[in-house]
């Protein structure tokens, strides 16, 4: 049930839960990287940091207890000791995909781009198809400037899982960006197949029509999307675009 809370951006409930499995077992590993992963105010990870260095003796074997740490050691800023608690979740153990990543994270801030890049082709060798750490390895390459690298990762994610929509997404605005509308309408094609109202796909599709001067098309897309999110700046700034292009100053 924390975990759910986490995923719905409900930290406060997470934490909630998290205590209340500690106060019947303080030693509980699962509950105490829930506690590290729900805390963000400096407070909550004073609190979760102390909790975790108490029970140290018992799980400083454990990979996941060096995560814990490392997260709040990130959060905190604090990059040096995130990245040594990182490297020893792999300590004798090179498999920990979570691990690879955290510390693809710490290099790309670093703007070591070699190790960032080596860390982040680790983890996506270890996970499965259509997972975060692959269009984490796809992300780094569209940000360093390397977009077909980043269409070759993505590619091979959909061969695997067709209707992966993050990876479609990804695939569109690459197309998009190059100009090539077509191709970004393909890759659309599997989103809507899923979901007709998809929102991102709309406001893809949309952006789409407009380079293809279908602005009245495009119109459609945009508005459906700023229906159910009036926020969307980019939406807005697409309508405005499809708002000039149809004549409507």
């Amino acid at each position: 049930l924390g975990n759910l809370y986490l995923l719905g951006r409900k930290p406060a409930e997470s934490r909630e839960e998290a205590n209340a499995i500690l106060e019947r077992d303080p030693k509980h590993l699962e509950a105490l990287v829930l506690l590290c992963e729900a805390a963000m105010s400096p407070e909550e990870l004073d609190e979760a940091l102390q909790r975790v260095k108490e029970v140290e003796a018992d799980h400083r074997n454990q990979p996941r207890y060096h995560m814990a740490l490392g997260t709040l050691y990130f959060k905190k800023k604090d990059l040096l000791k995130a990245e040594s608690a990182f490297m020893d979740a792999l300590a004798g153990k090179s498999d920990v995909l979570e691990a690879h990543m955290a510390l693809g994270d710490i290099h790309l801030i670093k703007k070591d781009f070699v190790q960032a890049e080596q860390e982040y082709k680790a983890a996506a060798d270890l996970a499965p198809g259509g997972t975060q750490a692959q269009l984490k390895l796809a992300d780094f390459y569209l940000r360093t400037g390397k977009p077909d690298q980043a269409k070759q990762v993505l590619e091979g994610v959909t061969a695997k899982a067709p209707d992966f929509i993050p990876a479609l997404y990804r695939l569109a605005t690459l197309a998009l960006d190059q100009n090539k509308t077509e191709d970004a309408l393909k890759y659309l094609d599997p989103v809507f197949a899923k979901n007709p109202s998809d929102l991102e796909g709309l406001k893809l599709r949309g952006r789409a029509n407009l380079m293809q001067r279908k602005a009245t098309e495009g119109l459609q897309d945009l508005e459906a999307v700023l229906k159910v999110r009036p926020e969307d700046a980019q939406a807005q700034y697409l309508m405005g675009l499809a708002a000039i292009q149809a004549g409507d100053i």
